[in-house]
């Protein structure tokens, strides 16, 4: 399509350059004095200018229509992305219940990163690397609301609405991060 593109935006100038140059694309009417009236060369040059003038506006509304459906899907895609997040954290909750009666789970988040990329923050004991299609479950230094990290040189910052101690950062095949957040549950003498 982009070919299109670009030979609708390229005809009218050579057209221009043609009228100006080459041919002369009007003439004196000689029926008409004062009037002129188009050569062999200028009514091409105007079914040309039309016909670019229906490319162009065929591309362009070619290009939105694509850019809808791809923001269309992108939609759908996190819409199931949500739904299927809201699902895990429910599952991870009874199962972390299960695993380990010293975390509290409160929720996860998903971030974004390239699957090229290794997710990268700071925990208790301090840098830590994950790779796509792993995952770690690690302290924090101090409880927090808010965990920077970063998607091999972009910092990025994920939030949650209580503060947290210890997160995971699950990693899929394709690059995504699960982001889940507990809190250590209060230990009594």
């Amino acid at each position: 399509m982009d070919i299109v593109k670009y030979i609708a935006w390229l005809l009218p100038t050579l057209l221009g350059f043609a009228g100006n140059w080459l041919f002369k694309f009007t003439e004196d009417d000689p029926k008409a004095p004062h009037k002129k009236r188009l050569t062999q060369p200028g009514q091409f040059a105007i079914v040309a200018a039309v016909a670019s003038l229906f490319l162009a506006a065929y591309t362009t509304y070619s290009d939105q229509q694509v850019a809808a459906a791809r923001a269309a899907e992108a939609e759908s895609d996190l819409k199931n992305l949500i739904e299927k997040l809201d699902h895990t954290n429910a599952r991870l909750a009874k199962a972390i219940g299960r695993l380990n009666e010293n975390l509290m789970f409160l929720g996860a988040r998903a971030g974004e990163c390239s699957i090229d990329e290794v997710v990268r923050f700071t925990a208790k004991n301090g840098d830590v690397p994950v790779s796509s299609a792993s995952s770690v479950l690690v302290e924090l230094a101090t409880p927090r609301i808010a965990l920077v990290w970063h998607c091999g040189e972009t910092d990025k910052k994920t939030r949650w609405e209580e503060p947290f101690d210890v997160v995971r950062c699950e990693r899929t095949g394709s690059g995504a991060v699960v982001w889940t957040f507990y809190k250590k549950a209060q230990t009594t003498g």
